[in-house]
C-alpha cells in the first residue's frame, strides 16, 4: 500500500484564484520521475482539505420564486378572495435561467453581491409603473457588517406627464391591410389617408404604455374634426398583439382566443354600429365609438356565455343604465345632436379601474365608471394583468377620397421606459410576452392569460356568488397602485406556484409566502428572515475526480462513465458559509484501476467538480487530496 499526497500550492493563501494547472478546483502535480503502480491495483481517497470562498451555487432547480401583485389571498378554507377571484396571476421569476445562458444541470457560482445583482437583472416586471423599479441588495448587520440575507425593493414610477404622446402608430386591423393613416407625433394628429373605398383606418399607438398610477394617467383624444363631418370614429385602449398568425388566428390583430365571428359578439348581431360595420370590426380592450346613427357606444373585449360556450367577444357596455353616469338616460347619447357640446373622449386608468369620460371644453362628464351599486354590464371590466400595458387605438371612418378627417391625441400619460417594446420578448407586457413565447412553450403561458381573462370577477354576465362584484384596486396615498408586493418562495396551492424553490437560497426558511415588509411612500422592502442557508442549499455537492488512471464509476446524472473517487460533505450540518473543510472517510472505498499491467505515471491530475462534472470554482486557496494505492487483495 502506498500513499500519494497532492496539492495545488504550498500555502494557505486563499486570496489568489489561479486559473491554471494549479487552480484550487483543477490541478496537476508533475512529480519529475516515474511512479509505478502494480498490476491489478485499487485506489481510494484517504483525506481531503479544501477552502470554499462562500459563494452560492445556483441552479435552475433552486432559484425559482414568484411575484404576486394583487389583493392578498386568504389561504384558509372558505375564505376569499382566492386566486380565481382576482385579476392577476403570480409572475414566475428565475434567478438562473436559459435566458442568462444556464442550461439544465449547470450552475452559477455567485458571491452575495453577485447574487443580488443577478436577482435584479433577471427580475421581470410587466406592469408599466413597476418596470425598472425593482432592486435586490445585500442585507448586512449595521454593527458588525455581517451578511444577513437580502433586501428586495419594490417601487413604482408615479411620474407620467400628460404630454407623453405616442411616438408612432401602427396598423391594427389585419397584418395584410394597408396602413390607411398618417400620424404626426409632434401634434398628435391621426389622419385618414385619401382613398376611394371604405377599408378600415385603424391604428395603435406604440412606444409607451399608459400609466396606471401617478397624478396623470389618462388618454384624451379630440374628436371635433371627424365628428363635425358626421364620420364614424372610435377611440380606445388595448393590449398590443405582437403575433398575428398563431394557430389559425389569421391575420387579425386579436388574441388567439378571441371570437372574431360577428354572430357571437354580444350586441353586434344586429349591426349595432350600423353603416360599414366591417370598418369598426377591430379588437380593443376598451373602446368608445360613434355609430352610423350618431350615437355613442362603449364596447370592451370580454368573456361571456353565448350559445352554450364561454367566448371571448366584443360586448357593449350599457353606460346609460348606470345611475352614476352623467349620461344616464333611456338609451345611448346622441353625439350627432351633441346637446352637451362634446369635443373629446377621455379614458382614465386608476390602478385597476377604467373610467370613461366625454369632455366639453374644460367640463368633464362621466360616461361610465365602476359603481358597486350599479349593473355589472354598465361599467368597464377591471384592468387585468393581461391589460397592464395599454396603448391608444384610433379609427376614422369614410368611403371617398375626400374623407381625410382626423382625431387628435391631446393628452396621453405614457410611461417613459428605457427598454420597452411591446413586440419584443423581455421588453413588453405580460400578455405580449405570452404571445411571443407561444411557439416555444406550446401556448402554456398564453393559457394562463386566457384563464385570467375568463375569470368570473371580470365577466359582466357573472352576477352571483363570489365573483358577482370585484372592487378594483385603486391608488395609495403616494399615487402608486395599492398592491401588496408578495414573494412566493415555496410551492403553494393557493397561489398556484408549483415551481417555487428559492426559499433557502433567499433566506426564507420558515415561510413560503412573504408579504410583510417596510413600506415608505410607493416603495415596499421585503427582507430575508435569515442569512442564506448554505448548509442545505447554498453550495452544491462537490466530488473529487482522479484523471488519467483506469478507475471508473457510472455518473447516472450525466449518463456517462466518470473517474469520480468520492464526495465531500459540503452540504451537511458541519459546514457553514465559506471556510475550510477537512474530510477523512469513515471507511475506505476502493475502486479498481482495471490495470492488467503495471501503470507508470509522472503526474497526478485532480479535479473538484459538481455532480454534472462542472468545475467547482467555489474552491480557492490550497487544496490537498491524499490518495491510497494498493494491490487488489486476493478473493
Amino acid at each position: 500500500m502506498s500513499l500519494v499526497i497532492t496539492s495545488n500550492q504550498d500555502n494557505e493563501n486563499t486570496f489568489s484564484q489561479d486559473q491554471s494547472v494549479y487552480s484550487a478546483y483543477s490541478y496537476r502535480n508533475d512529480i519529475g520521475s516515474t511512479y509505478r503502480i502494480p498490476p491489478n491495483s485499487q485506489v481510494c481517497l484517504q483525506s481531503a482539505k479544501v477552502n470554499l470562498d462562500g459563494r452560492d451555487t445556483v441552479s435552475l432547480n433552486n432559484s425559482v420564486y414568484y411575484d404576486w401583485l394583487g389583493k392578498r389571498l386568504y389561504q384558509e378554507p372558505g375564505q376569499f378572495p382566492k386566486l380565481a377571484n382576482t385579476c392577476t396571476y403570480p409572475i414566475v421569476q428565475r434567478i438562473a435561467s436559459n435566458e442568462c445562458g444556464i442550461t439544465s444541470g449547470q450552475l452559477l457560482e455567485l458571491t452575495t453581491d453577485e447574487m443580488a445583482a443577478q436577482i435584479t437583472s433577471a427580475h421581470k416586471e410587466y406592469h408599466p409603473n413597476l418596470k425598472g423599479q425593482f432592486q435586490c441588495s445585500v442585507k448586512r448587520n449595521e454593527t458588525t457588517n455581517a451578511f444577513e440575507g437580502y433586501n428586495f425593493t419594490y417601487d413604482q414610477n408615479t411620474t407620467s406627464p400628460d404630454t407623453n404622446l405616442p411616438t408612432s402608430f401602427s396598423k391594427f386591423f389585419t397584418s395584410d391591410s394597408p396602413e390607411r393613416f398618417t400620424y404626426t407625433p409632434g401634434t398628435g394628429v391621426f389622419q385618414r389617408n385619401a382613398y376611394a373605398d371604405a377599408d378600415p383606418c385603424v391604428g395603435i399607438g406604440l412606444g409607451r404604455p399608459l400609466s396606471l398610477a401617478g397624478g396623470n394617467r389618462d388618454l384624451k383624444v379630440e374628436i371635433n374634426n371627424a365628428n363635425a363631418s358626421n364620420k364614424e370614429w372610435a377611440v380606445g385602449l388595448s393590449r398590443d398583439i405582437p403575433v398575428t398568425d398563431y394557430e389559425g388566428q389569421g391575420e387579425g390583430f386579436q388574441p388567439p382566443y378571441f371570437t372574431a365571428d360577428r354572430r357571437y359578439n354580444y350586441g353586434f348581431a344586429n349591426s349595432l354600429l350600423g353603416g360599414n360595420m366591417d370598418a369598426q370590426d377591430f379588437f380593443a380592450d376598451y373602446c368608445v365609438h360613434r355609430d352610423a346613427t350618431g350615437n355613442v357606444r362603449v364596447t370592451q373585449a370580454n368573456f361571456r356565455l353565448i350559445g352554450g360556450r364561454v367566448r371571448f367577444v366584443r360586448e357593449e357596455v350599457q353606460y346609460w343604465i348606470n345611475a352614476s353616469s352623467d349620461f344616464n338616460a333611456a338609451g345611448p347619447y346622441s353625439i350627432s345632436l351633441n346637446a352637451s357640446g362634446i369635443t373629446a373622449v377621455e379614458f382614465e386608468a386608476v390602478g385597476e379601474e377604467m373610467i370613461v369620460k366625454l369632455d366639453s371644453g374644460a367640463t368633464k362628464y362621466i360616461l361610465t365608471r365602476f359603481n358597486i351599486l350599479e349593473a355589472k354590464n354598465s361599467f368597464c371590466k377591471p384592468i387585468a394583468q393581461t391589460c397592464w400595458c395599454l396603448h391608444p387605438v384610433l379609427f376614422v371612418g369614410g368611403s371617398t377620397a375626400a374623407d381625410t378627417n382626423s382625431l387628435t391625441v391631446d393628452d396621453f400619460a405614457g410611461v417613459t421606459l428605457n427598454d420597452y417594446d411591446s413586440r419584443a420578448a423581455g421588453k413588453c407586457g405580460w400578455f405580449e410576452e405570452a404571445m411571443l413565447s407561444a411557439s416555444r412553450d406550446n401556448g402554456k403561458f398564453l393559457k394562463l392569460c386566457e384563464e385570467v381573462d375568463k375569470r368570473g370577477c371580470i365577466r359582466s354576465d357573472v352576477t352571483t356568488g363570489n365573483n358577482a362584484y370585484y372592487i378594483p384596486i385603486g391608488l395609495n396615498a403616494s399615487d402608486g397602485v395599492d398592491y401588496v408586493p408578495t414573494m412566493i418562495v415555496k410551492p403553494n396551492s393557493t397561489y398556484k406556484t408549483p415551481l417555487a424553490s428559492a426559499a433557502e437560497i433567499l433566506g426564507f426558511t420558515a415561510r413560503g409566502v412573504v408579504n410583510e415588509g417596510a413600506t415608505t411612500g410607493s416603495q415596499t422592502i421585503l427582507s430575508s428572515d435569515n442569512p442564506t442557508d448554505t448548509k442545505t442549499s447554498g453550495v452544491a455537492s462537490i466530488f473529487i475526480r482522479l484523471n488519467g488512471f483506469g478507475n471508473q464509476v457510472l455518473n447516472a446524472r450525466t449518463k456517462n462513465k466518470s473517474t469520480i473517487l468520492a464526495q465531500l460533505p459540503t452540504g451537511d450540518t458541519q459546514y457553514d458559509r465559506g471556510g475550510r473543510i477537512f474530510y477523512e472517510p469513515n471507511r475506505d472505498v476502493w475502486l479498481d484501476l482495471n490495470n492488467p499491467y503495471e501503470i507508470t505515471t509522472a503526474d497526478f491530475s485532480i479535479d473538484l467538480v459538481y455532480s454534472n462534472e462542472q468545475y467547482a470554482k467555489v474552491c480557492q486557496g490550497q487544496t490537498i487530496v491524499v490518495l491510497y494505492f494498493r494491490t487488489k487483495p486476493a478473493m
